[in-house]
Parts: C-alpha cells; sequence; structure tokens
C-alpha cells in the first residue's frame, strides 16, 4: 500500500522483501544461481509442481470453498502417484534417522 500511493518504484531489494519477486542476485552470479534453482526444481514431481502452479494462478479467481476443493483434489491425485508415497517414505525415514542421532547424543 506504502508503495502505491507513496512511491513510483522499488529497488530490487524492496521488491523481495515486498514479496513481489521470489529473490534477487548479483548480476555476477545470475548465471550460477539459475542453474541451481533450476536443478532444485528439476529434481522435484513435474505433476505436483504443476499443480502448485495452476493452483496459485488461478485461485484469485475463486471462491475460497471453491479454491480448498481444488486444492483436496489436487492434493488426493498427487497422493495416488508413486513418486508422493517415495516421498512421504522418504520423509518419514530421514525423520527417523533424525530423531536415531539426537538420542544418541
Amino acid at each position: 500500500m506504502k508503495f502505491a500511493f507513496l512511491k513510483g518504484e522499488l529497488t530490487a531489494s524492496e521488491a523481495e522483501s515486498f514479496g513481489l519477486v521470489a529473490m534477487t542476485v548479483p548480476a555476477s552470479e545470475l548465471l550460477h544461481r539459475g542453474a541451481a534453482v533450476a536443478e532444485r526444481l528439476s529434481g522435484r514431481n513435474r505433476e505436483a509442481l504443476v499443480r502448485t502452479r495452476r493452483l496459485l494462478r488461478e485461485n484469485f479467481d475463486r471462491a475460497l470453498e471453491d479454491q480448498l476443493e481444488q486444492e483436496r483434489t489436487a492434493f488426493m491425485a498427487c497422493a495416488e502417484t508413486a513418486a508422493f508415497q517415495t516421498a512421504i517414505e522418504e520423509f518419514f525415514a530421514a525423520r527417523a534417522a533424525r530423531k536415531a542421532k539426537s538420542a544418541g547424543e
């Protein structure tokens, strides 16, 4: 709101602090950081990313109840995939390993 009424432009760091951009990096690091982000995304489940993006993009056009139903539907569809089952197993295995490690310390 402050930006809309009092200021005509933002610096990159202001845009980041307002949540308008995900991150800012110096120009000299752009290629390296962009490749790192792409690498992280490439290891994620494509279907889940597509569904999440669609939910975020379309949420302003729906009533809350409709959005919640769409989120439930997307979650249930993802939960039926082998990738979801693998991720759940990996999550609980890592959790158990952390518990075991902290119990042994």
